[in-house]
């Protein structure tokens, strides 16, 4: 009778222990965001920010493991419903159908990236650059076929393109292989995060040193966040990371990583609403839906 009495005490406790879950975060290796070193995730900014969920997650009864991915395989996934989170996305409306977004930093938006030699040559108005006299300017630009541009500029753009003033490039592999190009002086100008730009500049693999400038209309900062794939796993997930992070800014400032991160012009330039959006972010918990 005592070993039957410990028996069913020892079911009880097994089943009233609550085992860990298990949490996949599906990295996009984006330089400045998530950093590769010999294919293992190294270091960037959205890393460091993940690394940095670890305790309160943990504390939470999740483990969490990293896999290095890439757009199509998790575009693939979350098609398929795995139970994983991707790092780091922008918002989109395809992506919003098939998992639940959790916002986690702001970055600066696009910026127009030339070549430092040129920066005297683009029409500037009051430090920023006007997009439509720029490409009327002469000077030939170029964007990536696969990136998504927003939308104040996707109109001219397409026509820019059509008439042959922008080329479109098609690269495969790293994102930052047209400012390699533009670098070496393939073409004039293109378009991106300046995050990613620093990163770039900081791995001395540019022949020339590039020069980074905001342009009109296109001052709204970026959100960026993670996936979950829709369904009850992905909805408690999200609402364990949404705590986590929260509980986080509450406890400390992540302007370090911002200032280690962006170029410090950027970060100058947008430092009072980037701060003010981590702060309503520590006490507003994330729709999800």
């Amino acid at each position: 009778m005592p070993r039957l009495l410990l028996l069913f005490l020892l079911l009880g406790l097994a089943c009233g222990a609550r085992a860990a879950e298990s949490l996949t975060w599906l990295l996009l290796p984006i330089p400045g965001a998530i950093n590769l070193k010999q294919g293992v995730p190294d270091d960037g900014m959205a890393l460091e920010l993940l690394r940095a969920l670890e305790p309160g997650l943990k504390a939470r009864g999740v483990d969490v493991r990293y896999e290095v991915g890439n757009v199509p395989r998790m575009q693939q996934y979350l098609e398929q419903g795995r139970q994983l989170c991707t790092a780091v996305n922008l918002r989109s409306v395809e992506r919003d159908r098939l998992a639940l977004f959790v916002p986690l930093l702001v970055v600066p938006p696009m910026q127009l990236v030339v070549r430092a030699e040129d920066r005297a040559r683009l029409p500037l108005e009051n430090g920023q650059v006007a997009w439509q006299a720029l490409l009327e300017s002469g000077l030939h630009g170029a964007v990536h076929s696969q990136r998504v541009y927003p939308e104040i500029v996707r109109t001219s753009m397409q026509q820019a393109l059509s008439d042959g003033r922008l080329q479109a490039v098609t690269l495969s592999g790293n994102i930052d292989k047209h400012l390699l190009m533009l670098s070496h002086g393939r073409f004039d100008f293109t378009l991106e995060f300046p995050l990613v730009v620093s990163q770039v500049m900081r791995t001395g693999q540019l022949k020339a040193p590039l020069a980074v400038l905001p342009l009109q209309q296109m001052e709204q900062l970026e959100v960026a966040g993670t996936y979950c794939t829709r369904g009850p796993w992905g909805e408690e997930m999200a609402r364990q990371i949404d705590a986590s992070l929260r509980e986080l800014l509450q406890a400390q400032s992540l302007e370090p990583l911002y200032l280690h991160w962006l170029p410090a012009e950027s970060y100058q330039v947008y430092q009072e609403p980037i701060q003010r959006f981590l702060r309503e972010r520590a006490q507003q918990p994330a729709q999800l839906d």
